[in-house]
């Protein structure tokens, strides 16, 4: 198994996770569900994936969005006491390559989504509760897909 860090991270963006860290993080997860997975690097050995499935995990998107746009509504009830139409948005987004090289080389993708938001009640707490949400989903989605046709 190889995972990736793909994200296209604008340079004024706070980062809550360096890359190396995500993709770890990733990994120990991963890890925990298919303690005998070969986990390696993030390039394919090309001498040494003949006859094997190699699974290539893609974070495409790993972030939290804040969206302020106050509507008359928010306007009459004070922001502070309403929440506003305020809002954070956390996604989370792998592609998974599946490379099967035991006959003829083969190549499938699949795309594993999780997405929350809510008022921002807290700031960046909010943030983290919709990333972390987003994040779970995400993972989850792609674990159980895993689970369910490694062990075929």
């Amino acid at each position: 198994m190889i995972i990736k860090d793909e994200r296209d991270i604008p340079k004024k963006n706070k980062i809550k996770f360096t890359s190396q860290e995500l993709v770890s993080y990733l990994y120990s997860i991963i890890g925990e569900s298919f303690p005998k997975a070969k986990i390696i690097e993030d390039t394919l050995d090309s001498d040494n994936n003949n006859e094997k499935l190699t699974y290539v995990v893609h974070i495409k998107q790993y972030g939290a969005i804040f969206n302020a746009q106050l509507s008359a509504k928010d306007l009459i009830i004070p922001v502070f006491i309403s929440g506003g139409s305020s809002r954070w948005y956390g996604y989370t987004t792998y592609d998974l390559e599946i490379i099967d090289n035991r006959n003829e080389y083969k190549t499938n993708k699949l795309t594993f989504n999780g997405e929350d938001d809510g008022k921002n009640w807290g700031g960046y707490s909010t943030a983290k509760k919709m990333l972390t949400n987003a994040f779970k989903q995400a993972t989850d989605a792609l674990i159980n897909y895993l689970v369910t046709n490694i062990s075929k």
